[in-house]
C-alpha cells in the first residue's frame, strides 16, 4: 500500500481535475472523423478524449513513482467458499432456461438475432468475414454451428451453447478472484457483482455479452502468471513462456479486440518479468509473438478484423461525459496507474499488475462506446484490480466497491428494467398466438389489439397486431415470390433486413440481405459503400424494405439517450447531421420506385422495383 505526502496528495487532486475540465472542452474543439455515432453528431472527438485520460493516468503514475509502502495491515478475506460458486452457478442455469424458454420460438432476441442469422449463412457454407460481415470471433459461430451436427434446430443449438458459455465463464470468474495475490476483502460482493451483471447481460441473449468474453483473458492471464518463476529466483522456463501463443490464439477465437489487448498486455509483463536475460526464456519469448505476429496476418487477410477496423473510424462512439460511472471510471484508472508504477518502480511481479496488463488496451474501446456495460466490461482486469487496490484504504475501498455496485448494478437495472419488461412481453406474443391457433376475436387478441392501439393508434395498431398474429400462426412459405407478386423462384434483395416478426430470425436463400445483417455495424462510409455497391450489382431483383425505412438514413443526436445513460445534464446543440447512411437511401429512392404496398400478408413489407429508364 503506498503512502502520500500532502504534496503528492495535492499533485494527484490537480491532474484528477485538470484531466474533467479538459475533457469538458478540449475534444469539442478537434474536428471529427464522419461516422455513425453520437460523438459525430455533437462534435466530440474520443481520440482526444482518450489521449486526455492516457496522459492524466501517465502523469498520475509519475507522481506516485517512488512512493513510500507500507505494509497491508487490513483483515484479509478467506477464499471464497465453493458454495458461492455453486449458487452463481445454479442462478445462471436457471435464469439463462427461462431466457431460453421465453425465446425460443423466435429463433433469436435482441442480441442473439445477430449471431442466429449468421449461423445460418455460416451452416448455408458461406465462409465467416468473406461472405458476411461478423464482428467478433469464430468460436462464437462455429460453437453453435458443431451442435446443429447433433440434429438440433439453429436456435436451440445457439442457445446451448450460449448457456455453456455463461457457465464457463461464472467458473472463470469464480477461479480468477480466487488467485488474486493481494488482500482482497469484499471479494464475496466483487464476485456477487460480476455474476449479477453476467445475469443482467443475459436478457440480451447474445454471446457476444456473455462473461466468458471479457473474463477468459483475466483467467489466462493468471494462469500463466502463477506458472511464472519468482522474480528473485529466476530460471529457465520456455514452456510457460510459449503458453503466451496458445493462449492469445484461444481468445482470438472468442474476440479480437480483447485478444489484441491480451497480447499487448502479455507482451509487455513478459519482458518486465520473464527473465528474458536467460537466452532459451528469451527464445521462447521471440517464437511466442513470432507465431502470434503470423496467426494475426493470417487473420487480417481474412477479413477478421474489419469490423473491429471500422469501429477505429468512431462508429456508435458516445461522448465520455463526466457522469457518475465515468467518474468512477477514471477514479479506478487513477488507482491503477498509481498502483502500477510502485509495482514497476520496485520491479514487484504481482497478479493485479498481471490483470492490468492484459486489459490496459482494453481502455479505448471502454472509452468509445462509453456505457457502463462497455467501461466496466471492456477493461474487466482493471475492474477487478482496481476494487482490490482500493480495498487497501479501508473505509474508502467499501465506499468504493458499494458505490461501484450502485453505479454499474442497481441503477441501470432501475432505469432499465421498464423498457426490459416491454421487450420480453413483446416476445412472448409469437408463443401465446401459437398456441391458441387461428382463432380470432380471443380474450388474448382484446387484451394485446388495446394495448397497442393505445401507443399507436387503431390504424397502425391493426397492422401491427395483424403482422403478429401472420407469422406467429403459420410458417414463411416455401416461395415467397407469388406473396410479393413476381414468378416462382424470384431473388429479392433486403437492404434493411427481413424479420416478419420484428425479433428474431427469418432467414431465406431466397432473401439476401448482403454483407451485413440490415444496418448492423453499417458505421462508416467504406461499409455504406459496400452495401450500395450490392444493390448495384443486382438490378434485376426487387426490394423489400419496412415502409418509411428507406428515408430514414439521417439522423440528428438523442439526447434523452445521452442523459439516460450518463445521468446528468447534456443539452450541447448537435455539430453535424447523421448523414452517414444517406448515400443508402438515396440511392434507393433516385433508382427505385414503390411497386406494391406493405400489407400484413405480406408481413408489412413493401416491395420496390428497379425504375425502368426512359427511352432514348
Amino acid at each position: 500500500m503506498l503512502v502520500f505526502s500532502r504534496r503528492r496528495l495535492a499533485a494527484l487532486a490537480a491532474t484528477a481535475t485538470a484531466t474533467v475540465l479538459l475533457l469538458l472542452w478540449l475534444p469539442y474543439r478537434i474536428p471529427v472523423q464522419p461516422s455513425l455515432s453520437e460523438s459525430y453528431i455533437f462534435g466530440f472527438n474520443n481520440h482526444a478524449g482518450i489521449a486526455i485520460i492516457a496522459l492524466g493516468a501517465l502523469l498520475s503514475a509519475l507522481i506516485a513513482w517512488r512512493a513510500p509502502l507500507q505494509p497491508y495491515t487490513g483483515l484479509t478475506e478467506q477464499p471464497l467458499p465453493k458454495s458461492a460458486l455453486h449458487q452463481a452457478l445454479a442462478a445462471t442455469l436457471l435464469v439463462n432456461l427461462c431466457l431460453y424458454l421465453l425465446t425460443r420460438r423466435l429463433d433469436g432476441f435482441n442480441e442473439s438475432i445477430y449471431l442466429v442469422d449468421r449461423i445460418k449463412l455460416l451452416l448455408e457454407g458461406k465462409v465467416i468475414y468473406r461472405d458476411f460481415e461478423f464482428a467478433y470471433g469464430p468460436l462464437m459461430l462455429y460453437g453453435p454451428a458443431w451442435l446443429c451436427r447433433l440434429h438440433l434446430p439453429v436456435g436451440d443449438a445457439y442457445n446451448l451453447f450460449w448457456i455453456a458459455a455463461n457457465l464457463t465463464g461464472v467458473w472463470m470468474a469464480f477461479k480468477t478472484l480466487q488467485w488474486i495475490d493481494a488482500p482482497a476483502p469484499g471479494r464475496r460482493l466483487l464476485f456477487v457483482l460480476l455474476v449479477c451483471l453476467s445475469l443482467l447481460a443475459a436478457t440480451s441473449t447474445g454471446l457476444n455479452y456473455s462473461l466468458i468474453r471479457y473474463i477468459l483473458p483475466c483467467f489466462l492471464g493468471l494462469d500463466l502468471y502463477r506458472r511464472l518463476a519468482p522474480i528473485n529466483r529466476p530460471r529457465t522456463q520456455p514452456p510457460v513462456i510459449l503458453l503466451a501463443l496458445p493462449y492469445s490464439l484461444a481468445i482470438f477465437l472468442v474476440s479480437p479486440e480483447v485478444a489484441l489487448s491480451f497480447v499487448l498486455g502479455i507482451s509487455v509483463y513478459l519482458l518486465l518479468y520473464g527473465h528474458l536475460r536467460l537466452i532459451p526464456n528469451l527464445l521462447a519469448y521471440l517464437a511466442a509473438l513470432s507465431g502470434i505476429g503470423i496467426a494475426i496476418h493470417l487473420a487480417q487477410q481474412a477479413g477478421y478484423f474489419y469490423t473491429m477496423n471500422a469501429f477505429r473510424t468512431g462508429g456508435l462512439n458516445f461522448p465520455i461525459i463526466p457522469g457518475p460511472h465515468i467518474l468512477l471510471f477514471l477514479l479506478a484508472l487513477g488507482f491503477s496507474s498509481i498502483y502500477a508504477a510502485g509495482q514497476i518502480c520496485r520491479r514487484h511481479p504481482s497478479g493485479l499488475l498481471m490483470l492490468l496488463a492484459v486489459s490496459a488496451a482494453g481502455v479505448v474501446g471502454a472509452l468509445s462506446r462509453c456505457d457502463q456495460i462497455h467501461t466496466f466490461m471492456n477493461p474487466l482486469g482493471l475492474t477487478i484490480a482496481s476494487i482490490a487496490i482500493a480495498n487497501q484504504y479501508r473505509s474508502f475501498g467499501k465506499a468504493f466497491r458499494y458505490a461501484t455496485l450502485a453505479v454499474y448494478l442497481v441503477i441501470p437495472t432501475l432505469i432499465g428494467a421498464p423498457a426490459l419488461a416491454r421487450s420480453f412481453s413483446r416476445a412472448a406474443l409469437p408463443s401465446l398466438f401459437a398456441w391458441e391457433g387461428n382463432r380470432t376475436g380471443t380474450a388474448l387478441d382484446r387484451i394485446v389489439f388495446r394495448r397497442m392501439e393505445r401507443s399507436l393508434g387503431p390504424t397502425l395498431a391493426r397492422i401491427k397486431f395483424d403482422n403478429y398474429k401472420t407469422f406467429a400462426t403459420g410458417h414463411l412459405p416455401a416461395d415467397l415470390s407469388p406473396l410479393y407478386g413476381y414468378p416462382a423462384g424470384t431473388q429479392f434483395l433486403a437492404p434493411f433486413g427481413f424479420t416478419p416478426s420484428r425479433f428474431g430470425t427469418a432467414h431465406t436463400p431466397q432473401i439476401d440481405e448482403g454483407y451485413f445483417l440490415e444496418d448492423i455495424n453499417l458505421i462508416n462510409d467504406a461499409s455504406v459503400q459496400r452495401k450500395v455497391a450490392e444493390i448495384a450489382a443486382h438490378p434485376e431483383r426487387p426490394l423489400l424494405i419496412l415502409p418509411g425505412r428507406e428515408g430514414s438514413c439521417v439522423r440528428f443526436g438523442d439526447r434523452a439517450m445521452i442523459r439516460s445513460l450518463f445521468l446528468v445534464p447534456y443539452n450541447r446543440p448537435a455539430q453535424h447531421v447523421g448523414e452517414t447512411l444517406n448515400p443508402l437511401c438515396n440511392y434507393i429512392l433516385n433508382n427505385y420506385e414503390l411497386k406494391l404496398p406493405d400489407t400484413p400478408m405480406r408481413y408489412g413489407y413493401a416491395v420496390w422495383q428497379r425504375r425502368t429508364p426512359p427511352p432514348a
